[in-house]
């Protein structure tokens, strides 16, 4: 005889309840099943590892990545199920003036990650630009705060040098030796937006009403 777990719905007069013991047993079951499958695409997910020989998936960050809290590194967690860090810092953060760039969070990251056998995936977010680009742009707009537009020629230029900046910065291997961020085993992507936008979030229409825009 077999048991197994089932949802039932008794009559159309009774509400649909599903009991929580049930639901948790259930997937639990489901994914122990998929962690021990002999499908390689669910095995190559769970033990971050891509067989396919498809080149183009060996920058794809895969795992668990525990997210920052803004810009620090406290979320950081030494667990054997946790692939890396994603350590989200904004433009303001990262040059808080023209061309004075601020990487402590950033190599303290690093540094954490490198000791624990961990990756790091970095988001650069456009929130809170730099004040001098705001005072050069030759147009700004505001979504969430104030930037420039994306197509100002200003700011393309300074997200360009920050960005040219970032992957050149010299970071410590185990070993003492440094080279470019951008060669560093531990960084695994950088994420960045559009400059002056953030992704496409301009739900209010705003920025395609804007007179420069075409």
């Amino acid at each position: 005889m077999s048991k197994h777990v089932g949802i039932h719905k008794p009559n159309s007069q009774t509400p649909f309840k599903i009991k929580k013991q049930a639901l948790v047993l259930f997937l639990s079951i489901l994914f122990f099943n998929c962690s021990n499958s002999d499908n390689p695409i669910i095995y190559d997910t769970v033990n971050n590892e891509d067989t396919t020989g498809n080149s183009d998936n060996d920058t794809n960050p895969k795992g668990i990545y525990v997210l920052s809290n803004g810009n620090t590194t406290g979320n950081i967690r030494d667990y054997d199920f946790v692939s890396g860090f994603t350590l989200r810092i904004n433009w303001g953060e990262l040059e808080p003036s023209q061309g004075n760039y601020n990487y402590t969070t950033i190599d303290d990251a690093i540094a954490k990650l490198q000791d624990i056998n961990q990756k790091l995936t970095l988001e650069v977010l456009v929130f809170n630009t730099p004040q001098y680009v705001l005072d050069s742009a030759s147009e700004t707009w505001n979504f969430s705060s104030g930037s420039p537009v994306p197509w100002d020629a200003f700011g393309l230029e300074a997200w360009g040098n920050a960005a040219e900046a970032l992957a050149n910065h010299q970071v410590a291997l185990a070993d003492g030796t440094m080279i470019p961020l951008s060669e560093h085993p531990t960084l695994e992507s950088v994420d960045a937006p559009v400059m002056g936008l953030s992704g496409i979030r301009d739900t209010s229409g705003k920025l395609v009403n804007l007179a420069s825009y075409t």
